[in-house]
């Protein structure tokens, strides 16, 4: 037992005091620590990739809700998709396409700055889109753009530029005019272009449309929408009239619209201007904002219905009231159009016909219309001053 003990010493001795042993020692250490920095940062990346992956999987699938005000008024069933449940606003899955489309081809890189024009909605989420996958961004909106929405824009980091509210005939000034210039003069630059970029009709094509048809039960008669940068009312009036040829597709926007005249005659050209005027100073529902741009061009629209200021703020307090529902101005004049369609188009539109809107703000935003706007100086009293009921 004393001769083991013996050579066990010895062996010890000998590997306390060897070099080789200890160049195995530092070998071992070495592949030890690498392994584990190796795991750190797999582990993060894995991490981050997968935070990405859950946040772009809240882009889609938005919720659809039955009015149930409206359709027991009407006799149809009336629904909304609720675009503005998606993670960051309603615009969220075509941006978040567009920029990893522009990634994937190699048109950006980490020191391209991202340039969008906005009225709201689709600048913040380019603007948070584009910090989430490390990319810069500049966003350019007008002055009207809602005081509680640029506190939201200046949490995303982006470069926020405000110009005049002035409208797109004015090449200095106006939003769109002016993003396109800088982003002509920044040498890395990656512009958006929400109104031209054919991702933005194609997104709505191949992705909200088959979500509402699963979602209605591959049953829809009627489509109602504002015009907005075009790409939803084009996507999904081309989807839908696919699924089903008779289906029938209308456009919803404000009194005096050119896109009225647009589609009943084929003009564009503005009415005379009333007196009083409540609507111009509203960059977001000015009439002289419009642009038949690459998207809307794409829609299959067949026929238009306008709503007045007051229409669209009354169906706004009656679906709160009637239904819990708060939503937005122009989702107000997406209602109006639905109701003055069935109106309409009574004789031939099916009987329980499923008739489906977008909603792409819950109202948030809308707060200094709203505040403008006074119940007792509304002349619509009563939903049958819209909604005449036999």
């Amino acid at each position: 037992m004393s001769n083991i003990n013996f050579l066990n010493n010895e062996i010890i001795n000998y590997l306390i005091t060897s070099e080789i042993f200890h160049a195995f020692l530092l070998i071992l250490l070495f592949i030890l620590i690498t392994n584990l920095l190796y795991k750190h940062l797999f582990n993060n990346s894995s991490a981050k990739n997968n935070n990405e992956k859950q946040i772009f999987d809240l882009m889609k699938n938005t919720p659809i809700i039955y009015i149930k005000s409206l359709s027991q008024l009407t006799g149809h069933n009336i629904y909304a998709k609720c675009e503005y449940c998606s993670y960051f606003s309603s615009k969220d899955r075509v941006i978040k396409r567009i920029i990893l489309n522009a990634n994937q081809k190699g048109l950006i890189n980490k020191h391209t700055m991202i340039y969008e024009n906005s009225t709201g909605l689709s600048g913040y989420s380019t603007a948070c889109i584009s910090k989430l996958l490390g990319f810069k961004s500049t966003i350019v909106v007008p002055d009207s753009c809602p005081k509680n929405l640029i506190s939201e824009y200046k949490k995303t980091n982006c470069k926020l530029i405000t110009t005049k509210n002035e409208d797109f005939s004015n090449f200095t000034y106006n939003y769109i005019r002016l993003c396109k210039k800088l982003s002509k003069q920044d040498k890395n630059s990656f512009y958006l272009n929400l109104y031209q970029n054919d991702l933005n009709y194609i997104t709505h094509f191949e992705e909200t449309g088959p979500e509402i048809y699963k979602q209605l039960n591959q049953k829809i008669d009627a489509f109602v929408c504002g015009f907005d940068t075009g790409g939803t009312i084009a996507g999904l009036s081309n989807y839908f009239k696919m699924k089903n040829k008779n289906c029938f597709v209308a456009l919803a926007d404000l009194e005096e619209s050119r896109m009225y005249y647009f589609i009943k005659e084929g003009v564009l050209f503005r009415k005379d201007k009333k007196e009083e005027k409540i609507i111009k100073e509203i960059e977001d529902i000015k009439v002289g904002n419009c642009f038949l741009n690459n998207n809307l061009r794409k829609a299959n629209i067949d026929d238009c219905y306008i709503a007045n200021f007051y229409e669209s703020l009354f169906i706004m307090d009656y679906l709160k009231t009637n239904d819990g529902i708060n939503i937005g101005f122009n989702e107000g004049v997406n209602l109006i159009g639905i109701l003055k369609m069935i109106k309409d188009k009574e004789k031939i539109l099916p009987k329980n016909s499923n008739i489906i809107t977008i909603f792409s703000d819950d109202g948030r935003y809308d707060s200094e219309i709203i505040k403008a706007y006074n119940n007792g100086n509304n002349p619509i009293k009563d939903i049958e001053q819209i909604y005449k009921i036999k």
